[in-house]
């Protein structure tokens, strides 16, 4: 009898703990509006400032997820909190954001951010297919702190919710010259600076200020992988604007919401410096609309500005694309007739711009734009991507055993040098011809103490001479323009060195290139 007793008890238990996960799985599909996902477990510990390593399943494939922190802030970025008091800069605080790759697809990527409550991701494979990862513990009651879901951009439901774009006045895409010159841009983009508000009840929803810059830098750090990849275009944050306090949007009418935002920031932050400005709010907006924007208006402070209704449609996946949506019109992008596309009139979650319908007005428009940081225009001499996987002929390094090309130090593709410890890696090239000089590199050091930098040096003939120094823990996309001295000279030559000691202590750098013009 005992034995009977305890198979049914643990038949009862099983029918319970069935029953409970169909619970949480339908609780998790309605709460980030899927109709289909994964609900997995990850393990950390995560570590905020850290490398992380963790495996996944993706569609049944077994693969490993690196991520490192990335910065998506340009130079002089500020946190200022405005209150009933009037408004102040405030300490930042440290990002969050990290980008990284899955290590079994060389070329895929990975974006996303560590948050308090855990781990969110897109991973954009190089098969063109998006996973998205999100933690449950903040949104599925009885969900625990290492429950994740993970699901597919066609996983998510469409919602009704439509972009009011089309009701603007002579709101139309504006028509630009073709652009001239040679750009070159082996994995770098045309960068431009954005300024962030957000409204009270945005705020609202997150409860305090550091939430608040943490889930903007997650949005836009996610949405840039679609920008970069359809159109090489990346965004910098200079300035987060957290209302704490009921302040200048008071309309709910999408149209009169625009000119408030317009209003606010012509008249009264002139001082951030921005190529295009975007508003997060938390009001329901009327007529079904959930974002809005002028067309064709990059580096316009009179109407470079765009909103969205950033959580209106429960998962990452749809505040990405609607953020993607309302840039694109600002980079001067109509709506399409693409119902798998994000520059569609209704949001669709895709997360992925038309080839034929979008791209080419937004790249020719980038192009025609003065006020953005231009990859470069001028002539290659010479590039290294390591994407061979070794560094090619004509590099020098002073300890063999310690510059080597790793699938590891990559920063958007497959291959990258690390640099470890006391080391130089130089190679001489010829700047004959040419009277400017740029060296373009994508860096990032790890465990550097105060006094150990990554320093870049050129070489004029006769001397050394120091042209940047740099401690970044994230990635960061490097520009270096050369004094008169480095061009026309057959004796140049460019040098990475390192002066940490520690074993752990390293550089990792991608895609060099020297520019002559």
């Amino acid at each position: 009898m005992k034995s009977l007793y305890l198979s049914t008890a643990l038949l009862g238990l099983c029918a319970v703990g069935h029953t409970q996960g169909n619970l949480l799985q339908t609780q998790t599909n309605m709460a980030f509006g899927l109709q289909s996902s994964n609900i997995i477990t990850l393990n950390g510990p995560f570590v905020p400032g850290q490398t992380l390593v963790t495996d996944l399943d993706l569609a049944g494939m077994p693969v490993t997820m690196e991520m490192s922190p990335f910065s998506i802030r340009s130079a002089g970025f500020g946190l200022i909190v405005a209150d009933a008091a009037g408004q102040r800069e405030v300490d930042p605080g440290d990002f969050r954001t990290m980008r990284g790759a899955i290590l079994e697809d060389p070329g895929s990527v990975v974006a996303g951010s560590l948050m308090d409550d855990g781990l969110y991701a897109r991973i954009s494979l190089t098969s063109g297919d998006d996973y998205w990862l999100e933690p449950l513990v903040a949104r599925v009651p009885g969900a625990s702190s290492n429950q994740y879901v993970l699901y597919h951009n066609d996983d998510t439901i469409s919602r009704p919710g439509t972009c009011g774009a089309d009701r603007l006045a002579d709101n139309d895409p504006k028509v630009v010259p073709p652009p001239g010159g040679n750009t070159y841009t082996m994995g770098m983009h045309y960068t431009a600076d954005l300024g962030i508000d957000s409204d009270y009840k945005f705020f609202q929803s997150y409860g305090n200020k550091s939430k608040v810059k943490n889930r903007i830098e997650l949005v836009i750090n996610t949405m840039d992988v679609q920008y970069e990849r359809d159109v090489d275009i990346t965004h910098r944050i200079k300035k987060i604007i957290v209302r704490t306090s009921q302040g200048p949007y008071t309309s709910t009418d999408p149209g009169g919401l625009l000119n408030q935002f317009r209003t606010e920031w012509n008249n009264n932050q002139g001082n951030i410096k921005r190529d295009v400005a975007h508003l997060f709010t938390g009001k329901n907006l009327d007529g079904n609309v959930i974002g809005i924007a002028w067309l064709g208006v990059i580096c316009s402070n009179n109407s470079g500005y765009g909103l969205v209704q950033s959580n209106c449609c429960g998962s990452l996946s749809c505040s990405a694309d609607l953020s993607a949506h309302e840039l694109g019109h600002n980079w001067n992008a109509g709506h399409c007739s693409c119902s798998s596309y994000t520059m569609n009139s209704g949001l669709t979650c895709s997360n992925r711009f038309h080839a034929s319908s979008t791209i080419p007005a937004m790249i020719s428009y980038r192009n025609s734009r003065g006020c953005i940081d231009n990859p470069l225009t001028g002539d290659v001499l010479f590039e290294d991507d390591f994407e061979s996987g070794s560094y090619k002929s004509g590099w020098n390094c002073s300890t063999s055993s310690r510059c080597k090309v790793q699938q590891k130090a990559a920063y958007n593709s497959a291959w990258g040098v690390a640099l470890k410890k006391i080391v130089t890696f130089d190679r001489s090239v010829s700047t004959t011809g040419y009277g400017g000089v740029t060296i373009v590199c994508a860096q990032r050091s790890q465990n550097y103490e105060s006094h150990e930098f990554l320093t870049l040096e050129w070489y004029d003939g006769s001397a050394w001479n120091t042209a940047d120094q740099w401690q970044q823990k994230g990635w960061a996309e490097r520009f270096t323009s050369l004094p008169a001295a480095a061009g026309n000279n057959s004796s140049f030559a460019v040098r990475l060195s390192c002066n940490a000691k520690g074993k752990q202590e390293r550089s990792k750098v991608d895609n060099v290139v020297v520019v002559g013009n």
